[in-house]
């Protein structure tokens, strides 16, 4: 009896693609090498088919995956190529890599006697179109090849992916990829699945002038209530804060290597509020900032992940905040929770944005869709230049000088 199993060549049809298997695996004895079938490996060959795996892949895939060895200790090679799909990274997923992680940390590698299956340079290629996707914080484009060695219950991995595009969460706020920014994941065979990170995500959040400073928007002088305050001064105080997350280092060890910064500059404590973070040791004024943007990102996130969009320095977002509204009868100072639209354009030091509140709550708000074009240039951290015409014909040239302390 020939101690080898031996395939023709067996068809079938796969979702619109065809599955072949061919060639030659010896059962318990590797083949001699002066072997004829020793050129022929036992090959699956998948020609591009869709393949609908739940909560794993979606969409094309095509492979050639060759099995030598022996059918007791196989050893697999090839090349897995996915295109136009969506590859779901589960929790369940990611615990199990956790776990291979801390085994291989704490256990070493050993080779027992052989009788197991291996792989040997088993190639898996996203090419163009694959988003990887962790519900419902990360949505992101990728491209490159890991390659596959080792044990088949402990591989270790080794390549590098480039992002091309995405959005990640952080906090209660959706970052997007900096497009600008070569973000790399790469992974080392001596760090399992544990890759290093290289990434640049930026966001943009707005923030009220009495949401940073604590204070309400009020005249000064002997006749505050003389000149009335439009809510187009009110709307001037929004501040467009331009986020940035650098991200480096092992994933395993973040959030160690989350360095965060703004433009223009706003302190640690401040931008992890108005993320919708939380510090222990809070100001009053970043309390009310947490407050502010739990409500807005809890009740937008999903709004804005289907219609906010980045064309370069091209961008849309909805966003809620809260605007002072018109002093009562008593002068006193009230509020207003607003909802706005923007559609912003910024090339590097210059910024063109057309606002629009959609609605307001508060009986004190005269005009709740108010609509505002803004033009700014930023000369450095604390001085700008900004032009102002809104809708209620109140237009203006304004020079801002803003000193953090």
């Amino acid at each position: 009896l020939d101690d080898r199993l031996a395939a023709q060549e067996l068809r079938a049809q796969l979702n619109g693609g065809r599955l072949t298997l061919t060639g030659v695996l010896p059962l318990s004895r590797p083949l001699p090498a002066n072997d004829p079938a020793s050129q022929q490996p036992l090959t699956l060959a998948l020609l591009p088919a869709r393949i609908v795996q739940k909560d794993v892949y979606r969409g094309q895939a095509s492979a050639r995956v060759t099995i030598t060895g022996t059918a007791q200790a196989p050893v697999v090679g090839g090349d897995i190529h996915l295109s136009q799909g969506q590859l779901i990274l589960s929790e369940r997923w990611l615990r199990g890599a956790a776990d291979a992680i801390a085994n291989s940390e704490t256990t070493p590698t050993s080779q027992g006697n052989g009788k197991s299956a291996r792989l040997r340079d088993l190639k898996i290629q996203l090419g163009q179109g694959v988003q990887v996707v962790l519900p419902p914080n990360v949505n992101i484009t990728a491209r490159g090849t890991l390659a596959l060695n080792g044990a088949f219950h402990r591989p270790q991995p080794s390549g590098a992916f480039t992002l091309d595009r995405g959005e990640v969460n952080l906090f209660l706020t959706r970052f997007r990829l900096d497009r600008t920014y070569p973000n790399r994941v790469v992974f080392d065979p001596r760090n399992g699945f544990d890759p290093e990170l290289d990434l640049r995500l930026t966001t943009t959040v707005t923030q009220g002038a009495n949401q940073l400073e604590g204070t309400i928007l009020q005249r000064q002088g002997k006749f505050p209530n003389e000149v009335p305050i439009t809510l187009a001064e009110r709307v001037q105080g929004l501040e467009a804060v331009r986020i940035q997350a650098s991200l480096t280092g092992r994933a395993s060890r973040l959030p160690n290597g989350l360095e965060l910064s703004s433009s223009p500059t706003r302190t640690q404590e401040q931008i992890i509020a108005l993320l919708g973070g939380f510090a222990n040791h809070s100001s009053p004024e970043s309390t009310q900032l947490f407050l502010t943007n739990l409500a807005g990102q809890t009740l937008l996130n999903q709004i804005s992940r289907s219609h906010e969009t980045d064309f370069g320095g091209l961008s849309w977002r909805f966003f809620p905040t809260v605007l002072p509204a018109l002093p009562d009868n008593r002068n006193v100072q009230q509020s207003a929770l607003a909802l706005g639209g923007e559609v912003r354009l910024d090339i590097h030091r210059f910024s063109a944005s057309f606002l629009q509140m959609f609605t307001s709550f508060g009986d004190s708000v005269s005009d709740p869709n108010l609509s505002q074009l803004t033009l700014a240039y930023r000369i450095n951290n604390e001085l700008r230049l900004r032009a102002v015409g809104s809708s209620d014909r109140d237009n203006r040239l304004i020079i801002e000088y803003n000193k953090q302390f």
